[in-house]
């Protein structure tokens, strides 16, 4: 720590690397949104692997197989890849609106705190850190 003049101090910078942590994690997934929001999201994700899998596989069926029953491999591909299709709007919508209410609602508490925070803090700690 080095003096400032009179009594106030500046704190050193601390540099933070590596993995987000645990506790900064579960603070943003408690802005991102419910259990039920999270849940939603993860059954998106693992509906749209599992569509594109099959996706693939019915492909590879297809073209394997004789000329028969076009209309049919046709429409049976033209669903999955609907589904697939729309699995992954729905996945993308619902997580650009959760990103964006948990990005607010991180901000404004962070603001609301800043704001809020005693003169004491602003003589104490370098700009850099409480505009960061």
């Amino acid at each position: 720590r080095q003096a400032m003049s009179g009594e106030a101090e500046i704190q050193m910078d601390l540099i933070r690397d590596g993995a987000i942590s645990w506790p900064d994690f579960k603070v943003y997934l408690k802005a991102f949104g419910s259990i039920t929001v999270i849940s939603l999201m993860l059954v998106l994700m693992v509906f749209s692997a599992i569509s594109q899998i099959m996706s693939t596989l019915w492909l590879a069926k297809w073209t394997s197989g004789t000329e028969e029953d076009q209309e049919r491999n046709v429409l049976i591909y033209f669903f999955i890849s609907v589904s697939t299709s729309l699995s992954n709007c729905v996945q993308a919508i619902l997580l650009t609106v959760c990103a964006l209410a948990a990005s607010r609602t991180i901000h404004k508490e962070m603001l609301q705190k800043i704001l809020a925070a005693p003169m004491s803090f602003f003589d104490s700690s370098p700009t850099g850190r409480v505009l960061n």
